[in-house]
């Protein structure tokens, strides 16, 4: 698998074996049909990244490696024709007592400066970070006090009660009408799956995509179940000759084709999860946030065409009229 790897889907009926959701009654039994998909449509021109403090830190030593990852990102965006694309970054973060070394190593706070070079160059004010223990108290990191993040964030310890930190962090996005990118990373599996995947599947219907970052190779397997849980609305797939990986089909404009499952009708809107293994003792920036734009092309484009990014006009965001 490498440094990170997709996760692949898997059957509706396994998952309902699992018990990770409960099949609705009267499901609808047709057949796959195609829909109309629409595409994502980005005006960069007059969203240019508004974050300027990077160009004052860079005359300061001690922000280099914070301007190094910002002007990282900023290019990897503009190879997805996403410059000054706006998005609020919210992380979850595990704190049990797994991750003890990587709290302790600092290799949380790494990938926290990582995550936070992403996240100025789609938000100015900084990411807020939830921990699994302590839900009810974000900390902020910003552009002023990234630098104490190991004391801001400190390490308390506990069980894993994901879903709490999760449904906290949802409530921030409801708050307003942007795209927002909940990045989860962890080393394990939450205390309730049913409920995480429950939490997950009902965010579907809002402008919310998410990012599972397993840190470690064990916490792939309730995370890579997350990721294939079935969707009503998807991207058509193919599956490489030569890698055996599903790649998505795109039409004679360029488009991602978009299929409809009714069979799926009640379970989950759109694909709204993304999963990647990163080991974080060994993965370069460069791996890291090539695992944080994975997919997003694909959501921007599903979640245009459903609506769920309605109302996001003055973001550079439009949805299909016609589409019922």
């Amino acid at each position: 698998m490498g440094i990170f790897g997709r996760s692949k889907r898997s059957a509706a009926s396994t998952l309902a074996e699992r018990r990770l959701w409960t099949p609705p009654p009267g499901l609808v039994t047709e057949p796959m049909k195609l829909v109309r998909s629409v595409p994502f449509v980005f005006d960069s021109v007059n969203f240019a990244p508004a974050f300027t403090k990077i160009d004052i830190f860079r005359k300061e030593s001690k922000h280099d490696e914070l301007v190094a990852l910002f002007d990282l990102v900023r290019e990897m965006l503009v190879g997805l024709d996403l410059p000054g694309l706006r998005a609020e970054i919210i992380v979850i973060l595990d704190d049990s007592g797994s991750m003890s070394k990587e709290y302790r190593e600092r290799i949380v706070h790494q990938l926290l400066l990582r995550i936070l070079a992403f996240g100025l160059n789609l938000d100015k004010n900084g990411i807020p970070v939830i921990k699994y223990n302590d839900p009810a108290h974000p900390i902020w990191l910003n552009a002023d006090n990234y630098l104490n993040a190991p004391n801001l964030i400190g390490h308390c310890g506990g069980g894993t009660p994901m879903t709490e930190a999760y449904d906290v962090a949802v409530k921030m996005a409801d708050g307003h009408d942007k795209l927002t990118i909940i990045i989860n990373i962890t080393d394990g599996a939450p205390n309730v799956w049913t409920t995480m995947s429950n939490s997950v599947m009902r965010s579907a219907g809002k402008p919310i995509f998410n990012k599972k970052v397993a840190v470690k190779q064990d916490a792939m397997g309730y995370l890579k179940e997350l990721d294939d849980l079935p969707s009503r609305f998807e991207i058509e797939t193919i599956e490489d000759p030569v890698t055996g990986e599903k790649v998505p089909v795109k039409d004679a404009n360029d488009n991602f084709v978009i299929i409809e499952n009714p069979l799926n009708n009640g379970i989950r809107l759109i694909d709204n999860v993304d999963t990647q293994f990163i080991d974080p003792f060994s993965a370069t920036p460069e791996d890291f946030i090539g695992a944080m734009l994975e997919e997003l092309d694909t959501y921007l484009q599903l979640a245009a065409t459903v609506g769920t990014l309605t109302g996001m006009e003055a973001l550079g965001f439009y949805r299909n009229p016609a589409f019922v």
